[in-house]
């Protein structure tokens, strides 16, 4: 059972919030805090939500083109997954309503005056990326706890099992299990706009991760698979005599 350790109205609220696959959204459901607050790192968060909770959203199957990669000591990891063209306008969606919204209440939230929706756009960190050598990406947050060790997100295999993790196994251990070009399924979310030192922007936090079962070469296979054109002939030739008798025995059965 997912959110097994989640007591039952919580579970049915979150399965009821999820946005899946392709839907669209109706941004006028989102709802942008009038107290914005300080975090400890000192960046100014404005918590934004629809319809009552966190905006979650489950991802179709997409694809993981580098495979999980360490790049620095820190419990904050980024995994860049490549959004089919469906998922693509629902992020767009999003990074529009947010600079919308900053170009609103920015004197509000960030005490400045920004001015035009191309200042905005200029300073803010959007969501997908988009290079003419590569297909759109954008990166979602894997957050591991300071305490445990252990990932603050599920993960799930191709049958829905459960991978656990230990306190020692880090994110070493998603080294071993995301590899590159894997596919994956996310239900994602995201819960605050963040300004610091005159950037802008929001993030996708992994709250479940599901790796789905991919199609591989074979590889270092012994038995033989060549099948000869001979053999190709002698099949049909057969099947050829097995339908001439069936005909024969329904003949001779009128």
């Amino acid at each position: 059972m997912i959110y097994k350790n989640c007591d039952s109205y919580y579970f049915i609220v979150i399965m009821e919030s999820i946005i899946r696959g392709n839907a669209s959204i109706d941004t006028q459901r989102i709802v942008f805090s009038s107290t914005p607050y300080v975090a400890a790192s000192g960046a100014t968060l404005v918590p934004f939500s629809i319809d009552g909770h966190p905006l979650y959203f489950q991802t179709p199957v997409v694809t993981c083109p580098v495979g999980f990669r360490i790049f620095e000591k820190s419990n904050h990891h980024k995994l860049m997954i490549n959004p089919p063209d469906d998922m693509l306008r629902f992020v767009k969606e999003i990074d529009d309503c947010v600079i919308d919204n900053i170009m609103i209440y920015c004197d509000k939230w960030f005490n400045k005056n920004l001015g035009s929706r191309e200042i905005i756009e200029a300073l803010f960190y959007p969501s997908l990326k988009f290079n003419k050598n590569y297909p759109p990406s954008m990166n979602v947050r894997l957050r591991f706890s300071n305490d445990t060790g252990l990932p603050l997100f599920t993960i799930f295999d191709s049958a829905r099992n459960e991978i656990r993790f230990n306190s020692t196994d880090g994110p070493e251990k998603l080294v071993q299990l995301l590899k590159p070009k894997c596919q994956l399924r996310l239900i994602i979310g995201n819960a605050s706009v963040w300004g610091v030192s005159g950037r802008y922007g929001y993030g996708w936090d992994c709250m479940q991760l599901q790796i789905c079962a991919t199609s591989n070469l074979l590889c270092n296979v012994k038995e033989c698979l060549f099948f000869d054109m001979d053999d190709d002939a002698m099949i049909e030739e057969k099947q050829e005599d097995e339908q001439q008798r069936g005909d024969s025995f329904y003949g001779d059965s009128v």
